[in-house]
């Protein structure tokens, strides 16, 4: 089985604007600003573009004012709801090396058709 990678020049272009930007945020400057410059566009659409690498630690993986520590690690994950937690010690678990034994049985009844008894 063979396979092709193709590579064309619309390709080409979008990864070097994307070293472009990595190299403009390693100077110093954030993803956004890097973006904007690189693609002219506004902060606004440069926050939701597919542009841009991200670093290892998750820093900037969102680009939204306020939310650039979104999904970085050692930050916590924001809840929406309270919590709930369940109790798995008060013996109402399932044993996972328990006795052999029937799981379900099948009786048979006079009453249904496929009944051999019928």
């Amino acid at each position: 089985m063979s396979t092709s990678f193709h590579v064309n020049q619309h390709d080409l272009e979008f990864i070097l604007k994307q070293i472009k930007i990595a190299e403009l945020h390693a100077g110093g400057m954030s993803t956004i600003a890097a973006i904007q410059e690189v693609y002219g566009v506004s902060a606004q659409d440069a926050a939701l573009m597919p542009a841009g690498l991200r670093t290892v630690d998750g820093m900037d993986n969102n680009l939204l004012p306020g939310q650039e520590d979104f999904g970085a690690s050692g930050t916590p994950f924001p809840r929406l709801t309270d919590p709930v937690y369940v109790n798995d010690q008060d013996g109402d678990g399932m044993p996972l090396n328990g006795p052999d034994g029937v799981v379900a049985e099948l009786h048979r009844r006079p009453n249904l058709p496929f009944s051999p008894l019928v």
